[in-house]
């Protein structure tokens, strides 16, 4: 949602939704001023998932997936609180059987595990292409719809139904809201299989970054809970 208060009216209908069915139902508002995690494509973020789950991976994608599972935890009678199912999931990660699950939710579906181990064996772009700052500053916003479009020029995405997808395709966003930037910077990465694509989609990333003179604090990353 484009607006903090469209958010919080969007959750307290789901979750509505969800109590007049008897289910207890928490709704949480993250952040989404800026692109979760560092990834933007398919087989970008399959790789990025991976590195969370080894215990590396961007520290704001990690610490929302254990915001939102240890309340899974704890709504589903697994934990009997979020501390106790924040504990578990660190302990899950910590001892590799986070990793293992994945392993094996992968073998039951029909895939290949080893890219478990070996995410270098997922499609990658033949292309890459920074997006540098033109000038030095803080910055200040980015456009993540936009983000998401030139992901979506690239082949990511589909526009209409029955496009292909290039699942080796999309962008590492580099820089966020609230950090500084010097002139000639990368902001982010392209990653194509297109050169003509990669040069549409790094003026469309460019644009998405607005660069100013003083600093913008970010949204925090848990906005708000609908629900108890």
């Amino acid at each position: 949602m484009g607006k903090l208060e469209d958010a919080k009216e969007l959750a307290k209908t789901m979750v509505d939704i969800g109590e007049n069915l008897g289910l207890h139902t928490v709704a949480v508002l993250s952040a989404m001023d800026r692109p979760l995690g560092r990834a933007v494509g398919n087989a970008l973020e399959v790789k990025e998932a991976i590195a969370v789950l080894r215990g590396e991976g961007p520290a704001d994608l990690r610490e929302l997936c254990l915001e939102l599972g240890s309340r899974m935890l704890a709504l589903g009678g697994k934990a009997k609180d979020l501390a106790t199912g924040r504990q578990r999931l660190e302990q899950a990660l910590a001892s590799g059987a986070a990793l293992a699950k994945l392993r094996e939710l992968v073998e039951n579906q029909g895939g290949n595990p080893t890219l478990v181990d070996q995410p270098q064996l997922l499609p990658t772009a033949e292309i890459q292409q920074e997006v540098v700052a033109p000038r030095s500053g803080w910055i200040t916003e980015i456009d993540t719809a936009g983000i998401g479009n030139a992901a979506q020029i690239l082949g990511a995405g589909r526009s209409k139904k029955g496009e292909s997808i290039d699942l080796a395709v999309g962008l590492e966003v580099l820089a966020k809201p609230g950090e500084w930037i010097e002139a000639g910077q990368p902001l982010a990465v392209i990653r194509a299989n297109s050169a003509a694509k990669a040069e549409v989609a790094r003026e469309a990333v460019s644009s998405c970054y607005s660069i100013g003179e003083t600093k913008k604090e970010p949204l925090p990353l848990i906005c708000g809970q609908i629900g108890k």
